[in-house]
């Protein structure tokens, strides 16, 4: 598979319909998977964090979530095919479950949140099998019955929903040993938006690419993640850079 090196990062040029194969061959195989829907933000993140880089470099399988990624890319001369939006790489990832009878975990997100989010994919998917759910206000020393509930579970595809101080990249990867074999991908605020709790954007700004505006101006609070964008434009220049003085 073609990756393409954005500041540190080995993101796939890869299709949606791809990434969803690519998934059910790791199902098939009875293999561990992580995957990561990376996006400038995240990015960003990784490279003020060592831990959390760490966590992404790790990861099987990165695929560019957001336009900043694709905008990336083709300033480096190298364009990845399209972009894989993690909210959308879930829907189609928990329409496969339910067609091939895949068993399914929510992890995360806050009390009674993946509760509702599953009964919405349940509604939504005819079919579907959710062996479990829990949300992410657990201590850390009951992470070891969690991890344990999750593999006798026979979970398959682990949806995770975790934030700081353990984002779930960090968290699957510390325990990939224990879950395995299964799927697992972190999904950010998604159960929010199957529960009803979040909105995402109308259809006419996600063609415009404007999604990230949207959340923000519907939550203030995410204006100061915003700041991570130009930080992200501005690591990809001097990539180009170095590249050019080659």
């Amino acid at each position: 598979m073609k990756t393409v090196q954005i500041v540190g990062y080995r993101v796939a040029s890869i299709t949606m319909a791809e990434t969803v194969d690519w998934i059910e061959q790791r199902i098939r195989k009875k293999e561990f998977a992580h995957i990561v829907t990376i996006n400038p933000e995240i990015a960003w993140n990784g490279l003020q964090d060592e831990t959390f880089a760490a966590s992404l470099q790790k990861a099987d399988l990165l695929v560019p979530d957001g336009t900043g990624m694709l905008w990336a890319a083709k300033q480096l001369g190298d364009p990845l095919k399209e972009r894989v939006a993690g909210f959308d790489l879930m829907q189609e990832m928990l329409n496969l479950a339910a067609q091939q009878k895949y068993k399914v975990f929510f992890l995360g997100a806050s009390p009674g949140v993946a509760n509702q989010a599953a009964m919405t994919a349940l509604e939504r998917y005819p079919g579907l099998h959710i062996c479990g759910t829990h949300d992410g206000y657990f201590k850390a020393e009951e992470e070891e019955a969690l991890v344990a509930e999750i593999r006798e579970a026979g979970t398959e595809m682990l949806f995770c929903a975790l934030g700081p101080p353990r984002p779930a990249e960090i968290w699957i990867q510390k325990h990939k040993k224990n879950l395995a074999p299964l799927v697992a991908i972190g999904v950010g605020g998604s159960f929010n938006v199957m529960a009803g709790i979040d909105q995402r954007a109308p259809a006419w700004v996600q063609s415009i690419h404007m999604e990230w505006l949207y959340r923000a101006v519907r939550n203030p609070k995410r204006f100061h993640r915003l700041a991570a964008i130009p930080k992200f434009m501005q690591a990809v220049r001097e990539q180009k850079r170095r590249q050019v003085q080659k």
